[in-house]
């Protein structure tokens, strides 16, 4: 008698589009999303969190930008795994979206957009939404830039110091403050972004400064810091994109009516003298999201009239 022989096999499941999102029914219908088009700018801890949800959420189609490759480094706050080091963050994030729908469409540029604006615009122009979740002042300036161009709401996230805290600001052009609105020269001043890389911190820092003290200055927060701040993007996004169609989370427009919120995660630095938590909530404490109400800055360089009459180069940098 001859003997049996089994081999494993790979067997891929293609689930129906019907059934990706059955449990999101009665909040965010497939149809609602599926269609809309987000691009995000960063896929770091915070971006690449954001793209998972949003894909989760139903989105279905990105446009993935980031120059940078996976580090060891990168590893415990990043959404991807070690199977992904050396790889580009856009790729690695985008093989992590098709895993969620396979649908999905994903246009993905491994580019600086500082070094390659023309090109960003020409991938961003056509989103229905941007994600703006980069790691330094010249970059968000040049999507503040692109979102007043083009029309296009904006969602500015970043995390301060060691995550002890972080903001996040929602760009509505011709319908709120912009970015240059808000970040002024003195408010940029007042907060100190965090510095979660070696290449960032070498650029914020002087020539003559030895590679080990640069490195002495990269203070990066846990994992769990990041997540309410991209949380928030999140529903900020899913807000805007689902904003005046029939979706259960409608009732969120009446709550997320401001532009700017600041989150603190510990009372250090920026919040060392906010109150604590404990029970009430009459006052100012860490782990609560709060919205400013902030208006348009008719004299703002980049979205004022005093803007219209500078070139696009004067309104990025204009507020730094």
């Amino acid at each position: 008698m001859g003997c049996t022989q089994f081999h494993e096999g790979i067997v891929k499941f293609i689930p129906e589009r019907s059934e990706l999102y059955s449990r999101s029914q009665g909040l965010l219908e497939t149809s609602i999303l599926e269609n809309c088009q987000v691009g995000i700018v960063g896929l770091g801890s915070g971006g690449s969190t954001v793209a998972l949800e949003l894909a989760k959420g139903g989105v279905g189609n990105f446009v993935l930008i980031d120059f940078d490759r996976l580090e060891l480094a990168n590893m415990a706050r990043h959404t991807c795994g070690t199977g992904d080091l050396g790889r580009y963050k856009t790729k690695a994030v985008r093989d992590l979206l098709y895993g969620k729908n396979p649908y999905i469409q994903i246009k993905a540029a491994e580019l600086d957009i500082n070094q390659n604006l023309e090109e960003t615009k020409r991938l961003l122009k056509d989103c229905n939404l941007i994600i703006a979740a980069t790691d330094n002042e010249r970059s968000r300036f040049n999507l503040n830039s692109i979102a007043l161009e083009y029309k296009i709401t904006t969602i500015f996230g970043r995390a301060l110091t060691r995550a002890a805290g972080g903001d996040v600001l929602r760009v509505r052009p011709d319908e709120g403050p912009c970015l240059g609105c808000v970040f002024t020269k003195e408010f940029l001043a007042s907060r100190q972004e965090e510095i979660s890389q070696f290449r960032q911190a070498r650029e914020e820092t002087p020539a003559y400064v030895p590679d080990d003290e640069v490195k002495a200055t990269i203070q990066v927060g846990l994992s769990s810091d990041i997540l309410p701040i991209s949380n928030m993007i999140v529903k900020l996004a899913l807000v805007e994109l689902s904003r005046g169609k029939n979706s259960g989370i409608s009732s969120l427009e009446d709550d997320l009516i401001a532009d700017f919120y600041i989150w603190a995660n510990r009372r250090e630095g920026t919040y060392a003298s906010w109150p604590k938590m404990e029970y009430g909530s009459k006052t100012p404490s860490v782990l609560r999201w709060y919205g400013a109400k902030l208006e348009r800055n008719l004299s703002c360089p980049a979205c004022g009239t005093q803007g219209e009459s500078l070139s696009d180069e004067d309104n990025i940098f204009a507020s730094q």
